[in-house]
């Protein structure tokens, strides 16, 4: 009786996914078979697997993934991160120190302020990666902005020239 019901859901039961679906051990994605298909040594891969671990662990605190976001588009003050992250004082401090000790971030001074970079271009590039997956309409919206920007810089530029 329980493999009829089981039947019976399968048979109706329609699965909609965006993701591939497992393919059998005996084939790869690609269609080769499993001992054709290209692969990446497991000793390799063991190496990396404690580093993106650690990355992905950063990445998985909200505060320090909206830190990052900000920080990829560009150099910021601590109070620059403060007003467009909404991150307040003492939370901002300690998330900023978790990323300098992890060698996310780096500081320079200038004057009495302090200024936050990215310092590892992997971690840039996912930042980047990770906005065009999830926010293609704030790059979009950033690309314009900036577009807008250059153009009335340019056109201040010549009417100095001009004058």
């Amino acid at each position: 009786m329980t493999t009829t019901a089981t039947t019976a859901i399968t048979a109706t039961t329609t699965v909609t996914s965006s993701f591939p679906l497992p393919q059998p051990a005996s084939a790869a994605p690609s269609g080769l078979p499993l001992a054709a298909a290209p692969s990446i040594d497991l000793a390799v891969m063991r190496t990396h697997a404690g580093e993106v671990v650690n990355v992905l662990k950063l990445l998985g605190n909200t505060d320090r993934l909206l830190l990052l976001c900000q920080l990829a588009l560009q150099e910021r003050t601590v109070t620059d991160l403060e007003q467009l992250t909404h991150i307040h004082q003492p939370s901002l401090s300690q998330q900023l120190a978790i990323l300098r000790r992890e060698a996310v971030v780096t500081t320079r001074r200038e004057g009495k302020f302090i200024w936050y970079q990215l310092s590892d271009p992997r971690i840039v590039r996912l930042m980047e990666q990770l906005q065009v997956l999830y926010c293609p309409e704030e790059l979009q919206a950033a690309a314009t902005a900036t577009a807008t920007a250059t153009a009335t810089a340019a056109t201040v530029q010549q009417s100095a020239a001009g004058a």
